[in-house]
C-alpha cells in the first residue's frame, strides 16, 4: 500500500483490507481477514514532532506505554521513535497489546505513526506480523535498502564505523578481496529470516483454503522482506566486490564491464559450499546471506539472493526466480546485449543464471525448466 501524496509504503502481508480511511489520506485503517492483527496509520502535516504525535494518536485510543517508554533510533537520516503499548476502549473492548512507529517523511513537514496490534492473549502467537508490519514502512526510496525500524533498533549498526565490523575474505576469478559485514550483520539478518518465515507458515501450512491461496504471494514477500534487509548488509561487500573487479572486467568486456561482473559473481557462487538449513518445515530452509558471503552454507535460493542484491547494489537491474515444482531458484539479471534464456518482467529481459551448476554462463539454465508458467519472479520493490 503507497500513498503517492505523502510518499510513503508499506508492504502488509496477504489478506489485509482496508476497513476506513480519509480522502485526504492522512488515515488509514486496515484488518487481516486471516489473522487477528490490525493497522492504523496516521499523517500529519502539521505536527513536525514525532514522538509528539505518536503519544497523542495512542492517547486517543486509550493506550498505555509498556512501560512508559518511547525509544529512539536513528533510521535513514532522522530519528523514528517506537512505543510498546496495551489498549482498551469503546470500540476494542478486548485488551490490544501492540507497536506504534512514527518517522518524518521526506518532504520534511509530515509525519507517518503506524501502529499495528493483536488481542493481548495472542500477541506472542502473531509477534512476528506486528514487527514484520512496522519494519516493511518506507519513507523513501533508500528505503528500500534499508533495514526496517525494529531491525534496526535491535541490531544498530553504521557501515562507515570500522569499529564496528568484521573482516572477511573472499576470492573471485583468483583476485583475493578483503571486505567485511558489521558484526551483528549475521544475527540481523538471520532474525528477519526467521521472523519472516514464521509469517510465511500461516499460509503455506494452512489447510484453509481460503489462506493456502496466499502463499505464492507471502512466499514472495517472503525473500522480499529479506532483501530488503540483505540490500543493506552487502552495501560494503557490493563496493569492494565492484573496486577490486574491475579492471578485470573490462579487460574481459569493454563494451559490458557489468556484465563480466555478473558472470564473475555466478562464477563464484557456483563454487560454494552447498548446504540446506534445515531439514523440516518448522524452520526457514534459508541461510542468511552475511553468512553466505562467507561460504558458510547456502543453497539455490540464498545465492541468488547475494548475487541479486549485490548486483542491485552496483546499480544493475536484478531479481530471482523461484519455482515450487521445479524446488529450484535462478538470479536474473539485465545484461543488455547479451543473448540466452531470459523472462520478460515490466519491458525487460532479465537473463537466467543458474548458481549451482558449475561452468553454466548467464543465459543458460536446464531444458527442463524453461517452462516460464512454473517460475515465480522474486522483485526488488524499486
Amino acid at each position: 500500500m503507497s500513498s503517492a501524496k505523502f510518499g510513503y509504503t508499506i508492504d502488509l502481508p496477504e489478506g489485509f483490507v482496508m476497513v476506513d480511511g480519509t480522502e485526504d489520506e492522512s488515515m488509514f485503517q486496515f484488518a487481516s481477514e486471516i489473522v487477528p492483527v490490525q493497522v492504523l496509520l496516521n499523517v500529519s502535516s502539521s505536527q513536525k514532532n514525532e514522538e509528539s504525535f505518536l503519544k497523542a494518536n495512542l492517547k486517543k485510543l486509550g493506550a498505555v506505554l509498556k512501560g512508559e517508554k518511547i525509544d529512539s533510533v536513528s533510521w535513514r537520516r532522522r530519528k523514528a521513535y517506537l512505543a510498546s503499548f496495551t489498549m482498551q476502549n469503546q470500540v476494542f473492548t478486548e485488551v490490544q497489546q501492540g507497536v506504534s512507529a512514527a518517522v518524518l517523511l521526506s518532504d520534511g513537514k509530515s509525519v507517518v505513526n503506524a501502529i499495528v496490534f493483536v488481542p493481548k492473549k495472542n500477541f506472542y502467537q502473531y509477534e512476528c506480523f506486528v514487527s514484520s508490519i512496522i519494519d516493511s514502512l518506507s519513507v523513501d526510496l533508500g528505503s528500500f535498502k534499508e533495514p526496517g525500524i525494529i531491525t534496526q533498533q535491535k541490531y544498530f549498526s553504521d557501515p562507515m564505523d570500522k569499529k564496528s565490523r568484521v573482516p572477511v575474505e573472499i576470492e573471485i576469478e583468483g583476485q583475493k578481496i578483503s571486505t567485511s559485514i558489521g558484526k551483528k550483520d549475521v544475527l540481523a539478518n538471520k532474525s528477519v529470516v526467521d521472523r519472516e518465515f514464521n509469517v510465511f507458515k500461516v499460509y503455506a501450512m494452512s489447510n484453509d483454503e481460503s489462506v493456502s491461496k496466499f502463499s505464492i504471494p507471502a512466499w514472495q514477500r517472503f525473500y522480499r522482506m529479506i532483501s530488503r534487509d540483505a540490500l543493506y548488509r552487502m552495501k560494503v561487500p557490493a563496493f569492494d566486490i565492484s573496486a577490486a573487479l574491475q579492471d578485470l572486467a573490462f579487460e574481459k568486456d569493454p563494451e559490458n564491464p557489468d556484465a563480466a561482473i555478473a558472470q564473475m559473481l555466478l562464477n563464484w557462487v557456483q563454487s560454494l559450499e552447498y548446504k540446506r538449513e534445515a531439514a523440516d518445515f518448522s524452520k526457514a530452509d534459508f541461510n542468511n546471506i552475511p553468512s553466505v558471503l562467507q561460504n558458510l552454507g547456502s543453497d539455490c535460493d540464498s545465492r541468488c539472493m547475494l548475487v541479486a542484491v549485490i548486483l542491485k547494489n552496483l546499480g544493475v537491474d536484478s531479481c530471482f526466480f523461484v519455482s515450487p515444482e521445479y524446488g529450484h531458484a535462478l538470479v536474473g539479471a539485465v545484461l543488455n546485449g547479451k543473448q540466452g534464456f531470459s523472462f520478460p518482467i515490466d519491458g525487460k529481459q532479465y537473463l537466467l543464471g543458474d548458481t549451482t551448476v558449475k561452468g553454466l554462463t548467464f543465459g543458460k539454465i536446464a531444458a527442463e525448466q524453461a517452462d516460464i508458467s512454473k517460475w515465480v519472479e522474486i522483485e526488488f520493490p524499486f
